[in-house]
């Protein structure tokens, strides 16, 4: 599998209504999705049980997130994250669905590039590459 397709991944946004919870901690009903690549393969809004925003970190944590979407979110929560391999993606605001896409968007947009081996008559002095692969370069976006 080529390193730079991303394989299945679980995405969680705290919940105001249908907008992302200003600060993480303060809901606990989110929007749990699962992709493949840049596909929603299945989506669900659940009432985390946990008690206080540690709770809520240590379940999102066991259902296996590996991002995080949220509003403002104190420097311990998300050091804890990072801490456990999580992305978080912080200080967003407006609808989950909205950003979630904007998010895929901005992947999808990916910058890609073909790199042709050198031949002989390209190479610098003395230098072959016989190489018959081509490299294909992928540049990810990130959200801040």
């Amino acid at each position: 599998m080529n390193p730079a397709q991303k394989q299945t991944a679980k995405i969680a946004v705290p919940l105001f209504k249908d907008r992302v919870a200003p600060h993480f901690g303060v809901s606990s009903t989110f929007l749990l999705m699962e992709t493949h690549g840049t596909t929603i393969c299945r989506e669900a809004t659940w009432n985390i049980q946990g008690k206080g925003p540690m709770g809520i970190a240590r379940r999102l944590t066991d259902l296996g997130v590996e991002t995080l979407i949220c509003g403002g979110i104190p420097s311990r929560y998300k050091d804890w994250f990072i801490g456990k391999g999580i992305t978080v993606l912080d200080n967003q605001k407006g609808s989950a669905r909205e950003i979630v896409e904007t998010l895929f968007q901005k992947k999808r947009t990916v910058a890609r590039m073909t790199v042709q081996p050198f031949n002989e008559e390209e190479t610098e002095v003395g230098r072959k590459d016989t190489s018959e692969k081509v490299t294909e370069i992928a540049i990810t976006y990130c959200v801040e």
